[in-house]
């Protein structure tokens, strides 16, 4: 697998050359041993490649590793092809549902009792969800949404 070193080189996915994109990350809000200033990205397909000559140690974490070129991103065109299932586990869900449970409240929208489960409203966008898209709910108003879809 080629390297991307520099600003044009082609991406991996798409042999569109990349950009180089500034990170938004500041070293004094995170825990980490290293951080990103910076990063190449891919405007086509929207695939990032870390690179060393951008990573920085943060001086306040006691954690020292060797640290390698993070994995691109998968496209949301691959997101929404993929199987329902394999979703669930990527890091794009698991960021959404972060982002969504910082800004709602963990009630369930049907029941009003605690929401431990983010059902899609619809399934048409996945892989770029809005929070219109999603609702809270309990395990067992979730396995009765599914029931009344199967039936």
């Amino acid at each position: 697998m080629r390297k991307i070193k520099k600003i044009g080189d082609l991406c991996r996915r798409c042999n569109t050359p990349v950009i180089l994109k500034e990170s938004k990350f500041k070293e004094s809000k995170l825990k980490k041993a290293y951080y990103f200033t910076g990063y190449f990205f891919c405007p086509t397909c929207k695939a990032m490649y870390m690179s060393v000559e951008f990573q920085v140690w943060n001086r306040k974490s006691k954690k020292r590793k060797k640290v390698y070129c993070q994995k691109p991103l998968y496209t949301v065109k691959e997101l929404k092809e993929m199987d329902y299932g394999r979703y669930l586990k990527t890091g794009h869900w698991n960021r959404i549902k972060k982002e969504y449970w910082k800004k709602h409240k963990k009630i369930c929208f049907c029941c009003n009792l605690d929401a431990y489960v983010l059902h899609h409203i619809e399934y048409k966008n996945r892989g770029r969800e809005k929070d219109k898209d999603l609702i809270p709910l309990c395990e067992e108003c979730h396995n009765e949404i599914h029931t009344m879809i199967l039936n």
